[in-house]
């Protein structure tokens, strides 16, 4: 834990107060309570110092859910944080009824896809539902990969479809064949042609 205190412990609200989540065994709904810490300077056996947390010690503080029940077992907790817990239940509700990838269980809206750095969108494909990188992966399995001795594609994963990445072409002095980027063709010679101008 970083220092933000002046070479004290920090002490802000943000370090020292430990949101804990709760759930009914009853009803399975989520309560928040919140444990506010204290901080301490700790030194390990190498003698390096950091911040470390020390819970509160108290009683046990049952908590009385909605569906009549009451919690034990909880332990001591400092607040209830009945805004967390509304903020919470409601993001839980919004998972359980978003729409999720048939291949990963990636939700539409909510989750972020691996490798695209957005939020996943469904696309319907042979009668399920996928995310972009499930299509992406259908689609490079389904599609041929048109690469030969002289040209190279790769596939792109967002357009869905094969490009042109490589090319072997001869230099025009020695006949040496490199491979060139596609959009380097233009370069006629090799590099060593090139370099020693013959």
């Amino acid at each position: 834990m970083a220092n933000h205190d002046f070479n004290r412990p920090c002490d802000c609200r943000d370090c020292r107060e430990w949101p804990k989540h709760i759930e009914c065994p009853i009803c399975k709904e989520i309560h928040v309570v919140v444990i506010d810490r204290s901080a301490v300077w700790t030194t390990d056996k190498h003698g390096f110092t950091g911040v470390d947390f020390n819970d509160p010690v108290g009683p046990d503080k049952p908590i009385s859910c909605e569906c009549g029940h009451s919690i034990e077992g909880v332990g001591y907790y400092s607040r209830y944080d009945k805004e967390a817990t509304i903020n919470t239940r409601a993001y839980q509700a919004e998972r359980a009824a978003a729409s999720k990838c048939a291949v990963c269980d990636s939700l539409e809206g909510i989750d972020r896809v691996k490798g695209f750095f957005e939020m996943t969108k469904l696309t319907m494909k042979d009668g399920v539902q996928l995310c972009q990188k499930c299509l992406s992966d259908r689609v490079q399995l389904e599609t041929p990969d048109p690469s030969d001795e002289k040209n190279k594609y790769i596939f792109n994963r967002k357009l869905l479809s094969w490009e042109l990445d490589k090319v072997k072409d001869p230099c025009i002095r020695c006949g040496k064949s490199r491979w060139l980027k596609a959009n380097n063709r233009w370069k006629s010679l090799c590099t060593t042609c090139f370099k020693t101008g013959t």
